[in-house]
């Protein structure tokens, strides 16, 4: 992760540049005015930055230069700072100094440059220190003040940051009220709160009295933008499943907050969606949602065959006779029948219209039934989320009438469901039926009359 500071005036940013570690904790100083007792008036944080600045000689004085021109400049002066993780826009603001974070006043105070034997080189660390003022026109009746704010970064760079604030007043104000004074400001849309109090902030009255109260409030990093009114405990996960050539992609959004179930529906993709799962707790204030798209782009003109052959018959068959009284009945064994073999084919297309379905040529050389020859046309058997990802199927069943199953035939029909030549289409397979009335004449079957 890479860390810098920008400098800004107004909207606009005048000054960019890297620190090599993100901002240790500020140093907060503290303003008092002249009454008695005295009043808290103004909250000073101060930024102890480092720049390192690299390049050829020319470049780092170019780089310092820079630098000086616009903390020297007052016409165009600097009125706010920030810092920023991995220059990722308003998402990745750790830490401010400028109006929208609260703060009066800004000032560049200082900037230290070590000069050795060897300048200018090409590598110069120059420190800057960087102080803003917070006003507290509400200060009255605040007798003693302590705050401490503490930085923390978790194994993935993510921040959690923590502002205690003790008040105590005289007997004609409330602490508690002074105490709701001071609280953290969202930096950017990646942090939440993780303490929900009305400002952001949990309050502790620590007497009877309201003459002393604490305020406690912690933000925490997210490694996304967070909606609206949910708590940093954000977590969104995408998986992403691939399979004859279909993708699909599960998202799990889990939350929490008073914006969660809002938070869920809004996050519903609008596309592709084959199936949505929304569970709501409103006594936990917690939502998640599981949702599954199904992208069949990648499937188009897909085609998958299911081709089996099944037999039965060739053999002699058995008949009884039934004999009278108690007597076990009698058996015959008649002479051989014909082997009756089924050839099964399923297609299956996905594609946006109607598919020209092939199919295997028949068997050769085996006398087949055309008269037994089943169609099955072609249907929808499942419709996508576009007409790119409906799923047709289409199949026939041919009837063969060999006197026997042999090793040569048991080949043959191995090497047919092997095959990829498919070149018969629908109509022809159709059409086949028709041989006789209109086409070459089909062959007699040769039948064994002998018994």
């Amino acid at each position: 992760m890479s860390y810098a500071v920008v400098l800004r005036r107004g909207a606009a940013d005048i000054l960019t540049f890297n620190t090599p570690t993100p901002l240790p904790s500020p140093r907060t100083t503290y303003e008092k005015d002249d009454d008695d007792p005295p009043r808290l008036a103004s909250i000073s944080k101060t930024w102890e930055v480092e720049i390192l600045l690299l390049g050829s000689e020319s470049s780092v004085e170019t780089q310092l230069n820079a630098i000086k021109a616009v903390i020297e400049d007052p016409t165009n002066y600097p009125d706010g700072a920030r810092l920023i993780r991995d220059a990722g826009g308003a998402d990745s603001i750790l830490e401010r100094i400028d109006a929208e974070g609260g703060y009066d006043e800004f000032f560049v105070d200082a900037m230290v440059l070590p000069i050795s034997d060897g300048y200018p080189s090409s590598e110069i660390k120059v420190q800057l220190t960087i102080s803003g003022k917070r006003k507290f026109p509400d200060a009255n009746g605040i007798t003693k003040f302590t705050q401490s704010e503490s930085y923390a970064y978790d194994d993935c760079g993510l921040l959690t940051r923590t502002l205690v604030t003790e008040v105590e007043t005289d007997a004609s104000e409330s602490a508690e009220a002074k105490a709701r004074l001071f609280f953290l400001t969202l930096p950017g849309a990646s942090f939440g709160y993780l303490t929900k109090g009305p400002e952001g902030a949990n309050i502790d009255v620590l007497n009877k009295g309201d003459t002393k109260a604490r305020s406690i409030s912690i933000i925490q990093e997210n490694g996304v933008a967070l909606p609206a009114d949910v708590s940093p405990i954000f977590s969104k996960s995408i998986t992403t499943q691939t399979q004859e050539g279909e993708t699909f992609t599960i998202t799990t959004i889990s939350t929490r907050g008073t914006g969660a179930e809002a938070a869920v529906r809004a996050a519903e993709p609008g596309t592709k969606l084959q199936s949505s799962v929304i569970t709501v707790n409103d006594a936990q204030c917690t939502a998640t949602g599981v949702f599954v798209q199904r992208d069949t782009t990648q499937a188009a003109s897909k085609v998958i065959r299911f081709h089996s052959f099944d037999s039965r018959g060739g053999g002699k068959p058995l008949v009884s006779t039934p004999r009278s009284g108690n007597r076990v009945a009698s058996v015959h064994v008649l002479a051989r029948t014909l082997v009756e073999l089924i050839e099964t084919i399923t297609l299956e297309v996905t594609q946006s219209t109607t598919p020209i379905f092939k199919f295997p040529p028949p068997l050769s050389g085996v006398i087949e039934d055309t008269d037994a020859l089943a169609i099955s046309h072609p249907r929808i058997v499942s419709f996508g989320s576009k007409k790119s990802g409906d799923r047709w199927q289409a199949g026939t069943r041919r009837t063969y009438r060999p006197q026997m199953i042999g090793s040569a035939l048991v080949s043959r029909i191995e090497a047919a469901v092997a095959a990829q030549k498919m070149t018969t289409t629908l109509e022809q397979e159709v059409g086949r039926k028709n041989v006789g009335l209109g086409g070459a004449a089909a062959a007699s079957p040769q039948v064994n009359r002998t018994p």
